[in-house]
């Protein structure tokens, strides 16, 4: 799925086969998880292959990597302009870029100065269900982070999502659903969360939540629409008797929820705000709404 023999990626500075590269086995992020990562979409589009807010995508990256104390030799226009040639050295359109910074050598859990950059591609087919989402909510807890950290997206943040959805997915769910350290609802598995209720769309507040940059442009959408969007605090008991819910993210963009811990909801998924949301989202990122895009 990832790559093959001909594949290209972008690492430590040059465009190179992804065979010959070489991840130090002692590496401090493969033992202890101290890196970066993002994901970014491209869109085969009537004006070519654009990538949906990759100037976004890489200075929250940089972000990222500052509050880690590691320093790229690469400005955000500089790693978007990397992203469209590997694209381009690879054939590929509809795709899905992982840029991820990693550590050299280092057992111990001390500062390490040396880190490598890695650009990688591959082709990508949403992966969202096109049917029913059926999401459990867990027990599992979003990791608890310094507040200066809540919105670094760091490679050591998933092992508890990964725990959860194997536990729903044994359990006949899709997805799951994760509450924070003091019980209110909180994301999925590196994704957003919405849900719908008299016409209005509610979602976890910033704080303690990943600020998803699909997220902002859902609620950009939302009030192009004239709908009120209500960031709050919201427990399991608040989805009771709710018309609509759904995920929201860079692989898998807006993905209609059907039911909540077996509970339908009270509208059927086409008639809801999530629907009509992720038309709207599909619209920016295929066609000419190129304020989202970063053009080179």
């Amino acid at each position: 799925m990832y790559f093959s023999r001909k594949t290209i990626v972008f690492f430590d500075g040059k465009f190179q086969n992804a065979t010959e590269v070489f991840v130090n086995p002692y590496s401090q992020t493969l033992h202890y998880g101290f890196g970066v990562i993002d994901g970014l979409r491209s869109y085969k589009t009537d004006q070519g292959v654009q990538i949906f807010q990759a100037r976004q995508h890489y200075q929250r990256f940089l972000s990222s990597c500052e509050k880690l104390g590691i320093k790229l030799s690469f400005s955000a226009e500089e790693l978007v302009h990397i992203s469209y040639q590997l694209l381009e050295n690879n054939g590929l359109t509809d795709a899905y870029i992982r840029p991820i910074v990693f550590m050299e050598q280092n057992m111990g859990l001390t500062e390490t100065l040396e880190h490598h950059l890695l650009i990688t591609a591959w082709r990508w087919r949403n992966f969202s269900h096109r049917g029913e989402l059926k999401v459990y909510i867990s027990d599992f807890v979003r990791p608890v982070h310094h507040p200066s950290l809540v919105d670094a997206k760091l490679t050591g943040n998933y092992y508890s999502t990964i725990l959860a959805t194997i536990q729903a997915r044994k359990m006949g769910y899709d997805e799951v659903l994760l509450k924070d350290a003091d019980g209110f609802i909180s994301e999925g598995p590196g994704s957003n969360f919405f849900f719908e209720k008299d016409g209005k769309l509610f979602t976890p507040q910033l704080g303690k939540i990943f600020p998803g940059i699909t997220r902002s442009v859902v609620i950009k959408i939302a009030h192009e629409m004239g709908i009120e969007v209500i960031e709050g605090k919201f427990r399991s008991e608040d989805l009771q008797e709710i018309d609509g819910a759904f995920f929201t993210s860079t692989p898998s963009e807006v993905a209609v929820i059907t039911s909540i811990n077996h509970q339908k909801f009270r509208k059927k998924p086409e008639d809801t705000i999530g629907f009509k949301v992720g038309l709207r989202y599909k619209h920016k990122v295929s066609l000419e709404e190129y304020d989202h895009y970063s053009i080179i």
